[in-house]
């Protein structure tokens, strides 16, 4: 079963790349996934062809360490029941929307109540998820101000009185990433419910995209009196400070059925003669490779 054991070795790359903890039982399941898109019928994932797939490719099996290993496992079932009884005596419903990355998936025979969990269809997050309607970009922009302010106020410092420039440690980030998230404004994140089109428009009369925008240019505009406060030549724009991390790579899992496509007989000569497709370069790199 060549196709299912190609298809399986892309969806266990994608899945360790996204931090997935695998076990056989998982990967048994993913392969009949894969032999009932591709009318296998005869395909049983037995223990001998999972462990001589795994041997082929050379999977080995590692015990856990870290949080996940540090887990208080034996209270999870307790502490889950809690949350349900709590829930149930509020008489409160959760709503949970998640993207399909692995990471995201219950573990099996969990049942919950008084939560629905929906997941976001593949390769639509950037389009559904209200953070990347600009809740991310506000965050950014008002992490980006509090770090400007505190270089613009150690600049000033070294200028007027010569004292020696202060280095942002670990301590300062993490008070500023939580100063940022407090900074973000209700309204802000409303309109971006709103443009994400999960909470119908006519329910406010404010159109979202427009408040967006305009706020999205203020917290640009006060990001840029900072920046031109240090007196740099050729320095970043407003825009380009806050989003010079945009093309950092991120995980989200394809489908099994984009899987499949790529591994059929039929497109791998069209992909043959595809060309390779120009790798992303980071602003970062450019200044790196501006700088040898």
């Amino acid at each position: 079963f060549p196709i299912i054991e190609e298809a399986l070795t892309i969806w266990i790359d994608k899945a360790l790349q996204a931090g997935l903890v695998l076990t056989e039982s998982i990967l048994a399941t993913k392969a009949l996934d894969f032999a009932l898109l591709c009318n296998e019928e005869k395909f049983k994932a037995s223990n001998g062809w999972l462990d001589n797939f795994k041997k082929r490719h050379n999977l080995k099996q590692y015990n856990i360490h870290g949080e996940g290993g540090s887990a208080p496992i034996q209270d999870l079932d307790s502490m889950r029941e809690k949350l349900h009884s709590y829930m149930r005596v509020q008489n409160r419903h959760i709503l949970l929307l998640v993207d399909n990355a692995p990471t995201h998936a219950l573990s099996e025979n969990t049942t919950l109540t008084n939560i629905v969990i929906e997941y976001l269809p593949p390769n639509t997050t950037s389009y559904l998820q209200p953070y990347d309607q600009g809740i991310i970009n506000s965050f950014k922009a008002q992490y980006r101000k509090l770090y400007l302010r505190n270089r613009v106020k150690a600049f000033d410092n070294f200028n007027e009185h010569g004292t020696e420039l202060d280095e942002i440690n670990i301590k300062k980030c993490i008070k500023y990433i939580a100063c940022a998230w407090d900074n973000i404004t209700n309204d802000t994140i409303k309109n971006c419910w709103l443009k994400a089109g999960i909470i119908p428009e006519y329910a406010y009369e404010n159109n979202a995209d427009i408040q967006l925008e305009l706020e999205r240019l203020r917290e640009l505009e006060e990001v840029q009196v900072l920046i031109n406060k240090l007196g740099f030549k050729d320095s970043f724009t407003a825009e380009e400070f806050v989003l010079y991390d945009d093309s950092e790579v991120t995980t989200e899992m394809i489908s099994d059925y984009e899987i499949l496509k790529a591994v059929q007989p039929n497109n791998q000569e069209k992909e043959e003669i595809e060309k390779e497709p120009l790798p992303t370069i980071t602003h970062n790199k450019v200044i790196e490779c501006y700088d040898k």
